[in-house]
This record gives C-alpha cells, structure tokens and sequence, in this order.
C-alpha cells in the first residue's frame, strides 16, 4: 500500500470513527476525503500531499495542539513542550541563529510527519485515534479526538479559520496549566460548528433538539448562567437577541471575548462572575441554565431552592428559564452531577415558576456523557406558598419529544 493510501485509510477511518448526527463539519470532512480518494493518483493525491503537510506544521509545531493531541507523549518526555515552545518562538531568537533554528524547525515536522516511521507523532496520532481502545479515559480519548477534527477540518476545508482556532486553543492549554477541575480534559464543553470546534455539546444541534424559537421569541434580553466558553450565547446574539453571559472561569470568558471580537458579535457581553453575587442592572426576559445549577467542580455554593429563587429575582414577571439537568438516571442522593431527584427539585422551583415542557435530549457523545432532561419553565408572578412536583420523573425520562 502507497504513503498515501495509507494516509487516507486512516483520515477516513478516524472520521468515521464516531459519527456525530447533524454535523455539517464532521460530513463535510468526510466527503472531501472521499473527493480526494478518487484521484489519489492526480490532483487528489496531491492535495492530500500538501494538507498533510499543513496539517503537520501545525499540529507538531505549535504547543496548544501537542498538548491536547498528545497528552500521554508529554507527560513521557516533560521537555517537548518546552522544546516546542522555544521553536515556535524561533523569530524571537538571537538573528545569527535564525537559520539554525529554522533547519531544526523543518527537520523536526519532516521526521514527525513520516506516518512510516514507527513512533514519529504522526504516526501514533493517527494509528491512536483510528484504533485504539480508549479504555477508561473516556473524555481524555474524546478531547483528543476532536481536537484532531476541529484541527484536520480547519486545514482542510476552511484555513482562513486557523489563526482563530489557535488562539481558542491557545487559552485552553493555559487553562489546563492556571485553572483546577477544567471540564472535558480541558477541551471545549460547548461546540460551535460555526467556527469549526466540535465540542462536547454542539451549540446549533443542541439548540435545534430544544426548539425553543416560537416561545423564546425575536430581541430578547436574555442570561446565560455558566456560560462556558461562551458560544452558545455568541448563537443567541447572532440571531438578534441581547445576551449577557457570567462565567467564572476566566480563561473561558477569554476564549468568548476573543470569538466575540472575531465575529464582531456586539450584542453579547461576558463577565467574570459568581451567580451568587451577580446583580444586573435590569431583570431578563429568558435565562439560559443548562447544568449550571450545581457544577460538577464544586464552585456552585446554592442549594437548589435559593438557586431558583435566585433566577427568580432576575426574570421579569413571565419570563421564560430553559433548564438543562445533570444526571437525571442518578440515585437522587445529592452526590456531584446527581439528578435523579430531579422532580424533588422541581418541587420547589414550582414556588416560583410553572413547568410549561419537557423532553429528554440526547448526549452528543460516544460515552462518558449521559443524555439530559430539558426543561422550560416560566417565571411566576410571585412565589407561592407550596408547589407539587411537575411531572413524575421516571415517566418523563422515557420522553424524548415534548407532549403538546
């Protein structure tokens, strides 16, 4: 077998590998790989040539990639990153060593590149993510996975989106360093195939399966609790609503505001905040809380009712919250992540709003990943005495669509 079917085998075969539904970036990918296959002799063989290349000088010569591509040969050898550091940054060197670090610099991706070569970078990137079992790091295998999508759809298919990736990615191998309990192995929560990341849950499927546009409405003002990296907000504002996002990790607040800037997207705004204390200067007609409601790292300090009573204050009278659970299949004992008393909870929202529907929505995720209850609920005009649970839970963990 040619270099290049090889090669192509093993694009294809980590392509396909996880197959995400709706994705418009992971199909597209897949086609223009099956474009290139059938003139792998010709033109084909030559672009395939030529974005390996691009693919490599990227992936190999820029520490961000490393880090999360190949998390397991960084920790073997604790002096590639530095090293690498030190190469990407070769135009800062002394100038009578320019050349030297740039011969170093090509001889280095060239024997990376080399998928023959038993044990270059190259070649154990892609014979891992084809094949291998990823046993127990689930969400360390997933991290990998699809930053080597976002990477390989990036060169391929849209390049002039490169230098944006970077910078994402950039912030989120800082993160890894300067911020404890990063979700995902630190690689992106939210997806956004609008710039081409795919996150653990896509922004515009995620969206679409809530179906929320005929109740949500058209220039809302609209808070997202726990925005994450902020591109679920960044959707909403794109489709004309004024959107505030509180998020209190700052590397994530400064993966938004890059984004932000990059898509001059004015009408959303982030913030380094704590729910707890967060004061608006004016109530909100819709509240986005999508697992925010005890996070998983420990930094949530509410217990549920004040959580609600919280969100409450912030809505104007008949606002709307759209809620997403954590585990809804979990005991209910109170553990991180454990919504199996989910109705318990609702309970007590219900003193300060009503349930309008419900649905269960799918996890986007080969494993590790549960699916989720979402729930939308519109603000009281004022609390009442007691509430009933909404719905028995075990019945609407069977529901995947709304019952209207």
């Amino acid at each position: 077998m040619s270099r290049r079917d090889a090669l192509l085998d093993m694009l294809r075969a980590i392509v396909n590998r996880y197959p995400r539904a709706g994705s418009e970036s992971q199909e597209r990918l897949r086609a223009h790989l099956e474009t290139l296959g059938r003139d792998l002799g010709g033109a084909g063989g030559t672009a395939l040539d030529t974005a390996w290349d691009a693919f490599c000088r990227e992936a190999f010569g820029h520490p961000c990639w490393v880090a999360f591509l190949l998390p397991e040969s960084c920790a073997a050898l604790p002096d590639l990153l530095p090293t690498l550091a030190r190469l990407a940054n070769r135009w800062a060197a002394p100038q009578g060593l320019h050349g030297a670090f740039d011969t170093t610099f090509e001889e280095w991706i060239a024997a990376q590149s080399d998928i023959r070569s038993t044990g270059s970078l190259g070649e154990l990137l892609l014979r891992e993510l084809a094949s291998a079992d990823p046993g127990s790091t689930h969400f360390l295998f997933l991290s990998r996975y699809y930053t080597f999508l976002d990477l390989l759809g990036a060169v391929m298919l849209r390049p002039a989106a490169l230098p944006l990736l970077r910078r994402v990615f950039t912030q989120l191998h800082l993160q890894h360093s300067q911020w404890s309990h990063s979700y995902c192995q630190g690689y992106v929560y939210q997806g956004w195939e609008r710039i081409g990341i795919a996150g653990i849950k896509p922004t515009e499927q995620r969206l679409a399966l809530y179906d929320i546009d005929n109740l949500l409405g058209t220039g809302r003002r609209i808070l997202d609790v726990g925005s994450n990296c902020g591109f679920l907000a960044l959707e909403l504002a794109r489709c004309g609503h004024r959107v505030d996002g509180i998020e209190l990790n700052p590397w994530l607040v400064g993966i938004a505001n890059e984004v932000r800037g990059a898509l001059d997207l004015t009408q959303a705004h982030f913030f380094v905040e704590d729910f707890q204390s967060f004061l608006p200067a004016e109530p909100y007609d819709a509240v986005f809380c999508l697992a925010n409601h005890a996070t998983i790292d420990g930094h949530s300090g509410l217990d549920f009712e004040h959580f609600t009573a919280k969100l409450f204050a912030l809505l104007k009278p008949g606002g709307l919250l759209f809620f997403e659970s954590h585990n809804v299949f979990g005991p209910g004992a109170g553990g991180p992540g454990d919504d199996g008393d989910l109705d318990r909870k609702l309970a007590l929202a219900g003193r300060y709003f009503e349930t309008l529907r419900h649905r269960m929505t799918p996890a986007f995720v080969p494993f590790h990943d549960v699916d989720k209850l979402f729930v939308i609920l519109r603000r009281r005009e004022r609390p009442v005495i007691t509430a009933t649970a909404p719905f028995d839970l075990a019945e609407a963990r069977q529901h995947y669509a709304y019952d209207r």
